[in-house]
Order: C-alpha cells, then sequence, then structure tokens
C-alpha cells in the first residue's frame, strides 16, 4: 500500500538527481576546458622556448676512366727490323704497327711477315682521365697457339735492354742508354687524375713457330679503385 503523496516524492528525488547530473556534467566541462586552455598556454610556452637544426647533404660521385694516350712501335712500315739493325745486317722484313681506338680503350698490334728471331716492342702510355685515383691490378698476357709465340708487358720504355730506344728514336735501336721517361706502369702502380704511366709490350717469335699461322694474343689491363687493390 504506497503512502499519500509517494508519487509527488519520487518526481522530485527524480528531479533532483537529474539537476545534480547536469551540474556534474557543468562541472566536467568546466575543468576539460581549464584543462585545454592550460595546456594551450603550456604548450606555448614549451615551443617558445625551443630550437630545431636541420642538415641537408648532396653527394656527387667521381669516376674512373684510363685510356691509352698514345702508342707507336719500334718496327712500323718501311724501316730496318731490329734484329737485322743489332746484327749488322739491315733489312726491312717483317713489320709491326699499332693502331688506337678512338675512345682510348683499345691498341690493336698486327705483325706481319715475321719469323724465328723476330723481336719488336710497342711503347704506349695510359692515363686516368677519371677524378678518382685507381690502380693497376693486372696485366697479364694470354696468346695462342703455342709455343711459337712470347709476349711481355714489360714497364717503361723497353723490355731489352740490348736494344734500348726512346719515344724520339722509335724505329732505330742505336747504342745508346736507354732513357726511362715518365712512371713505369706496373701491378700496383696508382693512377691519379691525368697522370701519365709507360709500358712496352714485346713481341719475340720463337723457333717453334710454323710457316703460315696467324698467332693471337691478349693483354687485359685491370684497374681498380684505389682502396679495392689487393696485394698479390
Amino acid at each position: 500500500m504506497s503512502l499519500p503523496g509517494g508519487c509527488q516524492i519520487g518526481k522530485e528525488r527524480q528531479k533532483l538527481k537529474v539537476e545534480k547530473e547536469c551540474v556534474f556534467l557543468k562541472k566536467v566541462k568546466y575543468i576539460a576546458l581549464i584543462l585545454v586552455l592550460t595546456l594551450g598556454l603550456i604548450g606555448g610556452a614549451y615551443a617558445a622556448w625551443t630550437d630545431n637544426l636541420k642538415a641537408e647533404g648532396t653527394v656527387t660521385t667521381g669516376d674512373i676512366d684510363v685510356v691509352f694516350t698514345e702508342a707507336f712501335s719500334n718496327d712500323p712500315e718501311n724501316t730496318d727490323d731490329p734484329i737485322s739493325v743489332a746484327i749488322g745486317d739491315p733489312k726491312d722484313v717483317a713489320t709491326t704497327t699499332v693502331e688506337r681506338s678512338d675512345n682510348g680503350k683499345k691498341l690493336t698490334i698486327t705483325i706481319t711477315n715475321a719469323y724465328p728471331g723476330y723481336i719488336s716492342e710497342v711503347a704506349y702510355c695510359v692515363v686516368n682521365k677519371g677524378s678518382v685515383p685507381v690502380k693497376l691490378q693486372s696485366k697479364i698476357p694470354t696468346w695462342s697457339p703455342e709455343p711459337g709465340l712470347e709476349v711481355t708487358n714489360c714497364p717503361g720504355w723497353f723490355c731489352w735492354l740490348g736494344w734500348p730506344w726512346t719515344s724520339q728514336n722509335p724505329g732505330n735501336p742505336g747504342n745508346e742508354e736507354p732513357e726511362e721517361e715518365g712512371n713505369p706502369l706496373v701491378e700496383g702502380s696508382q693512377l691519379h687524375q691525368d697522370e701519365e704511366f709507360r709500358g712496352v709490350i714485346k713481341h719475340e717469335i720463337t723457333d717453334a713457330a710454323t710457316q703460315n699461322t696467324d698467332y693471337t694474343y691478349t693483354i687485359d689491363y685491370k684497374f681498380v679503385l684505389f682502396n679495392q687493390y689487393q696485394q698479390n
């Protein structure tokens, strides 16, 4: 059995509860607003007392570009064979010619009408046109068929000390002492930009050579970055 006026009391309690909840929510909103404003002020003050630095960089790589810049034979066309001059019976029998490719990356050497005992040499210069230093890792000649031809890759301007010749006298061996010019190209030689090194390729036809035979050879010059050279 309900008390008289119970319904009215229940409504007042409900109304009071709602009002309390509204007051609470308003307080929460005020508190949240105050926190936002406070954090904003703190953040502004913090930003005013900070600074930033930045580093930006650009890396440009260099290049390596080793080329043959000069090459000539000590027995070109219309000259007496070096062996014939050495034995005092000068005559023009064989010929050694050399051509350099347009890009300087290749030498083409041609020997015609060779015979056992014939020896010729081709002198050359190499230059590093690139911006990064390099070292010569290897320069190993290979040829075929064997035997019959021997190829030697020498440093400096001469291979056979018995037949000295210089760049000023490439086709006529004399009796003067050979003149070393420039840097000799050997394994481990370091070529900086525009630095020149020199070498000689010596060809010798042995007694094992057969008639009407074509002999071929290749010399691969392997240049590597100066910091990647491996001591053999």
